[in-house]
């Protein structure tokens, strides 16, 4: 198989995965929708959606398309520079469809907002803010998702969910604590950490976020490529 050949088989497959997402998130909103009343559902809540989704489908689907396609002749290289590739663009396709809808339906639906705006407490962005951040946002999601399908997938479901838990440990309990019994409370912290993504005690500014997304989305790619190359898939 070819590198294109197995790019299209991703993004078919991606593609059919998203659609079926969609469709049962779909009848879940329409079902609550008959059932409580419409306004409740906002505009918001589907770029929220779509950074789960784009988030889950690495973690989903990685595992058996690296065994597929590695037997199929591909080298480890050429598969994660097809994944991340599938995955890019369909984290550009789920942008555009989610500012498109936001900026469409947002205004007409109960003046409900893009996820950005309704994030940073914002009634509107610009259109070109508004897909920036949003495609900051996938992208860094779903190549974090995949370096880390690569990991699971090089050290085994165990290791990767107490990974998972140790850093989870470290960031909820630990970190905190540290910076509390230094600052005398977690306020530093998290200040530094809304600061960093563009919230701050002047205002709101979407625009902040791109420099973490940026970076999120090369140490993804740096990890999942130098991971990649010493990944061993049993059969």
């Amino acid at each position: 198989m070819k590198f294109k050949a197995a790019l299209r088989y991703q993004l078919v497959e991606l593609l059919q995965s998203a659609v079926a997402f969609c469709v049962i998130v779909g009848a879940v909103v329409v079902a609550v929708c008959i059932l409580v009343g419409g306004t409740w559902f906002q505009m918001s809540i589907l770029g929220f959606l779509v950074v789960v989704l784009l988030f889950r489908l690495p973690l989903s689907l990685f595992s058996d398309d690296m065994k597929y396609l590695l037997h199929m002749g591909l080298t480890r290289t050429q598969v994660y520079a097809s994944s991340a590739v599938a995955f890019a663009t369909m984290a550009l396709l789920a942008s555009l469809i989610e500012v498109a809808c936001a900026h469409a339906f947002g205004p007409v639906w109960m003046s409900s907002s893009s996820f950005a705006a309704g994030l940073y407490g914002l009634q509107s962005l610009g259109v070109l803010v508004d897909f920036a951040w949003m495609f900051g946002a996938n992208l860094a999601a779903a190549l974090t998702a995949l370096a880390l399908a690569i990991v699971r997938v090089k050290v085994g479901k165990k290791w990767f969910l107490a990974g998972l838990a140790a850093v989870a440990i470290l960031a909820l309990l630990v970190i905190p604590a540290i910076c509390e019994a230094l600052f005398g409370n977690i306020l530093p912290l998290a200040e530094g950490t809304a600061g960093l993504f563009g919230v701050t005690a002047a205002g709101a500014d979407p625009t902040r976020a791109l420099f973490p997304f940026a970076v999120a989305v090369v140490l993804a790619v740096l990890a999942g490529y130098f991971v990649v190359k010493h990944v061993e898939v049993r059969a």
